[in-house]
Formats: C-alpha cells, structure tokens, sequence
C-alpha cells in the first residue's frame, strides 16, 4: 500500500520560502494623502486670500451654507441689492454682480459665508481653470470667474 506524503512547496525547496510583503500599495497610499493635504492647504491660502472685504463690489463668487437651497440664496442675493447670475456648484455658490459699494457687507447679512473676487494665476497649468492669453502683454494668465 502506497503512502502518499503532502508536501508543501517550501519543504520541496529545503527550506521555508519567505514571501515580501507589498509595500507599493502603502507607499501609493501616503504619496496620495499628502498631495491632497498639500493641494487642500494650497486651495485655502489661495482662497483667504481673494476673500472680499465688507466694501467690496462688482462680480464675485458667493459662498453660503450648502444646506441652502437655491431659493433661499437667490433671495439673499437680491435682498443685498446684486443680480444673481448663476449658481455655479449646486446651490451653495453663486455668482453675483452689484457696482454698489458694500454689496460684499450685505450679503454676509443676508447669510454669505463668505464672497471672492477673481483668482490670476501665473503661467501654470491647473486642470480646471481656463486659458486667456491677454491682448496688450501677450502673456497667457489664468483666471476663474
């Protein structure tokens, strides 16, 4: 009667066979927590500093409270004395146009967080601005409007 042993492919090769641990996928995994970090840390220093004073007028972005909705901020907007031109992510920003001076002022009483003028760019590449090349400097900036 035949004997069948089961071996296993370590005991075949004289030896216990160490298998390496991936470590690609934690090294991915920080690499990407840190460029978030670091683009999120960017985004809001580029973003305190196109923050509008209470004076201000003109065009600008209107941060409010995302749950608003966008009757609520259409209403603000017009009880501030602008015109609201459109909402631009959901019904939480909003651009708006007012040449009074203080628009800025009146809309954080009727609710704003907060209101943003336009954001230049130098001559980088960003994946969601646009490109205007300027008429008289023939440099290309980068605004969002």
């Amino acid at each position: 009667m035949a004997h069948s042993v089961d071996t296993s492919p370590a005991e075949t090769l004289g030896g216990a066979a160490e298998v390496p641990e991936p470590r690609i996928g934690l090294v991915s995994g920080i690499l990407a927590a840190a460029a978030l970090v670091l683009w999120l840390g960017g985004m809001a220093l580029t973003l305190e500093t196109v923050r509008l004073d209470d004076q201000a007028s003109g065009k600008v972005a209107v941060l409010f409270w995302p749950t608003q909705d966008a009757e609520t901020n259409f209403r603000a907007i017009a009880a501030a004395g602008g015109a609201p031109v459109r909402p631009v992510i959901g019904s939480a920003v909003w651009i708006a146009h007012s040449d009074t001076p203080g628009f800025v002022g009146r809309l954080r009483a009727q609710g704003a967080r907060a209101a943003y003028g336009e954001i230049r760019f130098g001559p980088i590449f960003a994946g969601c601005f646009s490109y205007v090349m300027g008429d008289k400097t023939k440099r290309p900036d980068f605004i969002v409007q």
